[in-house]
């Protein structure tokens, strides 16, 4: 973040807001971050701006920017059948769909109630019992 105090010790009023943006992102994202581990796909650029980690049974998928077409995909996920989605600080379950016979999501932003979303940097979609 490239954040330091000046000579005398203070943090200049743009430092300080970029560090409380980051702790409220935290708040509400900070399971896709703390005690994981980089998945298989650690990065994904050539679908967008997108990064995995992985905790337990849970793989997150840490997502730079909102579709605008309300449709999120995932070519590298491989669903089960008891494959769950949800959008970190979001409450709802998110539907999903199989992209493809080789693996990969479809997740449908559609029923996404945008003004209930905490902040607007990045999002993380959590999805379990994936491959």
């Amino acid at each position: 973040m490239n954040v330091g105090p000046a000579a005398d010790g203070t943090i200049a009023p743009i430092f300080q807001e970029r560090l409380r943006q980051m702790g409220v992102w935290l708040k509400y994202n900070g399971e896709a971050i703390y005690g994981t581990k980089p998945w298989r796909i650690q990065n994904a650029t050539k679908d967008g701006e997108i990064w995995y980690t992985q905790k337990g049974v849970a793989v997150f998928a840490i997502v730079s920017y909102w579709p605008e077409s309300r449709v999120l995909v995932l070519k590298h996920p491989l669903p089960s059948a008891i494959t769950q989605v949800f959008l970190l600080g979001y409450l709802d379950e998110l539907a999903w769909r199989p992209f493809g016979e080789n693996g990969g999501l479809i997740i449908s932003l559609e029923d996404v109630d945008f003004s209930r979303l905490k902040h607007r940097w990045s999002y993380c979609f959590k999805m379990t019992f994936v491959e």
